[in-house]
């Protein structure tokens, strides 16, 4: 029976000396595209604010609201949650911030005939997140526009 011989590490080492010009081009070129990646990536800016949903409650409830499981709470709040991801929401929220005209929502055609594309650019920029077991939902706008 013949010994075998292992793999050691001054194996590998004498490879990458014959190719070393192979390896430091390989080097240089993934070094060199990545910093030109980063450099004229343009950066995404997020802004979150966290809503508080409450129901309002009658000051007075009888027995059978007090003893009664509310199983309406879930479709309120799923309800509250499309609310905010809704159209007319969004509408009025661009019309406030002047955001027809905004280049990366709006641009400078504007008009009624692109308004349901320029809503749904707004909308594509837009997360609501509810915060699981609370009243809590983040919504949160992404844009390369710091303001």
């Amino acid at each position: 029976m013949l010994p075998t011989q292992g793999v050691h590490l001054r194996d590998y080492l004498r490879v990458i000396q014959k190719r070393r010009w192979t390896v430091i081009s390989a080097f240089v070129i993934t070094v060199t595209l990545a910093a030109v990646w980063t450099f004229t990536a343009e950066p995404v800016y997020r802004s979150t604010v966290q809503i508080l949903i409450e129901r309002e409650n009658p000051n007075v409830v009888s027995i059978q609201e007090v003893m009664a499981i509310d199983a309406t709470a879930t479709d309120f709040y799923q309800t509250q949650y499309e609310i905010l991801k809704s159209e007319t929401l969004a509408r009025r929220v661009m019309g406030r911030l002047h955001l027809w005209t905004h280049p990366e929502i709006g641009g400078a055609k504007g008009g009624a005939a692109n308004e349901r594309e320029q809503i749904e650019r707004f909308r594509k920029r837009l997360q609501i997140s509810p915060i699981r077991n609370s009243r809590l939902v983040d919504v949160s706008f992404e844009s390369h526009d710091p303001k």
